[in-house]
């Protein structure tokens, strides 16, 4: 299994991570973190891959579509090499909602 790198982004803010310790920028395995874009982004957003993006925000409003927001999951994430197969969407307490793709590469 080969570990994807790329600079750490800050998990609250999505910024670059800058680390305290040395005062620079952390390399870290990146499939959370390339999982999440893909999952929040929109179809468009990517210049070189402009059909990549579920656009989960797109279905906050939007009732009965859990179904279809999961398989846009799945389709994305195995166009990106990862293996998904169902992924657990689910709203907590205050109305946020929650994705957890249960995706890995090969």
């Amino acid at each position: 299994m080969t570990n994807f790198l790329d600079l750490q982004q800050d998990s609250l803010s999505g910024d670059l991570y800058v680390s305290p310790l040395v005062n620079d920028f952390v390399i870290a395995a990146s499939d959370n973190q390339h999982q999440a874009d893909i999952i929040s982004s929109s179809a468009g957003e990517w210049k070189q891959y402009p059909s990549m993006g579920v656009g989960a925000n797109n279905y906050l409003n939007s009732s009965g579509q859990t179904t279809l927001l999961s398989q846009q999951i799945i389709l994305q994430l195995q166009a990106d090499g990862y293996t998904t197969s169902k992924p657990t969407i689910t709203f907590d307490a205050s109305g946020q909602l929650i994705i957890v793709p249960n995706a890995f590469r090969n």
